[in-house]
């Protein structure tokens, strides 16, 4: 156990004062050394907070305070692993060191590689937990999926057992022939992006990339988490249309329908693996995928950061919007969301005299509980994204 110093209690301290704390209980000297020592929290030649300056080379810079905050904070989301808190609180923008951040990506990647290689050597039969998919990973999607992680793709890698794992995942089973998009026809396939991006080459950019680089992508990937999550949840609530999305941009309505289509699938899946992942899932998932982001960035011609960026500040804006809906349809009784749905006003038009009323005062007692939303579910919605 790592001896706490002075500079540590007097930092426990004041992070107690600003209410910290893990499991309702704020952090002690020896957490915060230990915190230090698995570099959660930089030391440097700076002065302890309240102090003169000229501390010792031991003491802390003002804002580790502010640090010990925000890293407790993501802590308690799930307190017995410290790896994802480290990278939950990157993703929510805490000045965490660096050497913890690099060290969380090299676990996490390591173990997902260590089990990767269990599965080819002991051929464990995988079924993913329950309500995350259906049946059990056949041996086609189970080969792809080693192949892919290893990087044995060029040896027998094959569309068919892409397709085999993106049923396994319950993706639309067209997304290895998606409709070509006029606007990014000279980007690589499905196939030969996920082809080309394995579990070392990953790691390996994040080791090498730039801090700034691993949030913007993990900030990014966060936003699409919680959208998609948002958008199923909506859908499948509403039991809203998933063949064909509203106001789309003719020169791209075939590639629009289609990612809708995965958008809202890949939001099921992910809609359930936050639900089991609890608090900070979010931040946690957006963190851990930056790196292989920016992998598939590196073989994607250079325009390819902008129209992610463009797609990325679509969906932050739409956004509100969408998790407002949520929350009014989530109110609203069973039998009356589908007229919430994306065709609602002709929905409406063919309901019943007493379910418009019931809805119209369910949406009353939602906004006078919230009305701080009136005026997102009031503002002209953005126009349909394009490339």
């Amino acid at each position: 156990m790592v001896r706490p110093s002075a500079a540590d209690k007097g930092l426990a301290e004041l992070a107690a004062a600003k209410g910290a704390g893990v499991r309702g209980r704020p952090p002690t000297a020896v957490q915060i050394a230990s915190w230090r020592e698995r570099g959660a929290i930089e030391n440097g030649p700076l002065r302890h907070p309240g102090r003169p300056s000229g501390g010792s080379a031991a003491s802390y810079s003002d804002g580790a305070v502010d640090v010990v905050v925000g890293f407790a904070a993501a802590l308690d989301t799930k307190p017995d692993s410290f790896d994802r808190a480290v990278l939950v609180a990157f993703a929510r923008g805490v000045g965490v060191a660096d050497r913890a951040i690099r060290g969380a990506y090299n676990t996490a990647y390591r173990d997902v590689g260590r089990f990767i290689v269990r599965i080819r050597d002991e051929n464990i039969r995988i079924r993913a937990p329950k309500g995350i998919a259906s049946d059990r990973m056949d041996t086609s999607a189970k080969s792809t999926l080693v192949e892919l992680a290893l990087d044995n793709a060029q040896l027998s890698f094959a569309t068919d057992g892409v397709d085999a794992l993106i049923r396994y995942l319950g993706l639309p089973d067209e997304l290895t022939s998606a409709p070509p998009d006029p606007e990014v026809s000279d980007f690589p396939s499905f196939v030969e992006i996920i082809g080309t991006v394995a579990l070392k080459g990953v790691n390996d950019m994040a080791r090498t990339a730039s801090r700034d680089d691993l949030a913007w992508a993990g900030n990014r990937t966060r936003a699409i988490c919680i959208y998609a999550a948002t958008l199923a949840y909506y859908v499948d609530q509403t039991r809203s249309s998933t063949t064909e999305i509203l106001r789309p941009n003719e020169a791209h309505a075939d590639s629009a329908n289609h990612g809708y289509r995965t958008l809202v699938a890949a939001g099921r899946v992910l809609g359930r693996l936050l639900e089991r992942g609890g608090p900070g899932s979010a931040d946690y998932l957006g963190a851990l995928h930056a790196p292989l982001v920016l992998a598939m960035l590196r073989i994607l011609p250079d325009r390819a950061r902008g129209y992610l960026d463009a797609i990325g500040d679509n969906i932050e804006t739409e956004l509100p919007r969408l998790l407002a809906m949520a929350s009014l349809v989530a109110s609203v009784d069973d039998e009356l969301r589908y007229l919430l749905g994306h065709d609602g006003v002709e929905r409406m038009r063919a309901a019943s005299g007493p379910q418009r009323s019931a809805l119209r005062t369910s949406v009353k007692h939602w906004l006078e509980a919230h009305p701080e939303q009136r005026a997102i579910l009031a503002a002209p919605p953005p126009p349909h994204p394009g490339p």
